[in-house]
C-alpha cells in the first residue's frame, strides 16, 4: 500500500500545482470582472431615474398651470430627497447583494471542478489499487502452481527411480 500512498501523495501535489498555476489566476479574473462597481452603476441608475421623475412633474404642473407655492416646494423637496435616500439605498444593496450572490455561484463552480477532478483522480486510484492486487494474486497463483509442479514432477521422478531399483 505504500506505493499506492506515493502515488495519491503525488496526484494531490500535481493537482494543486495545477490549481496554483491555472485555477488562482483564473479566479482572480473572473473577481475582477465581477467587481466592475455594481454599487456605483446601481446609483447612478437610481440617481438618473430621480431626475427623470422630477422632470415628468414639472412639465405636468406646467402643461396644467400649477405652481407650488413654498409650503408644497418644501414638503416635495422633503419627499424626493427622503425616495431619492430610500431608493439609493435600495439598489446599492440590491447590487451588493447581486455582487455577493455572483462570486458564492462561481465559488460553488470552482469547488464543483474541483471535487469532479478529485473524484476522477481518487477513481482511477481505486482501479490501480484492484488492478495491483489482482496481479499479486495472479503471481501467487502462479508461483503456487510453479511449487505444485515442481514436487509433483520429484515425487514422480522419485517414484520411477524407486521403481527401476526394485
Amino acid at each position: 500500500m505504500g506505493k499506492l500512498d506515493d502515488v495519491l501523495a503525488g496526484i494531490n501535489r500535481r493537482l494543486y500545482k495545477e490549481y496554483q498555476d491555472y485555477g488562482i489566476p483564473a479566479e482572480d479574473r473572473l473577481f475582477d470582472q465581477l467587481d466592475a462597481d455594481t454599487t456605483q452603476k446601481a446609483l447612478a441608475d437610481a440617481t438618473k431615474a430621480r431626475r427623470t421623475l422630477g422632470q415628468v412633474d414639472d412639465r405636468n404642473a406646467s402643461r396644467f398651470g400649477v405652481t407650488k407655492n413654498s409650503a408644497q416646494q418644501v414638503n416635495s423637496d422633503r419627499r424626493t430627497l427622503l425616495s431619492t435616500r430610500a431608493s439609493s439605498a435600495d439598489a446599492g444593496n440590491n447590487a451588493i447583494i447581486a455582487d455577493e450572490d455572483r462570486e458564492l455561484n462561481t465559488m460553488q463552480t470552482l469547488m464543483n471542478q474541483g471535487a469532479s477532478l478529485r473524484n476522477a483522480a481518487q477513481g482511477g486510484l481505486g482501479v490501480a489499487a484492484a488492478n495491483e492486487q489482482a496481479k499479486e494474486s495472479a503471481y501467487n497463483q502462479a508461483n503456487q502452481q510453479y511449487k505444485s509442479n515442481v514436487t509433483g514432477a520429484l515425487g514422480s521422478a522419485a517414484g520411477l527411480a524407486a521403481a527401476f531399483l526394485i
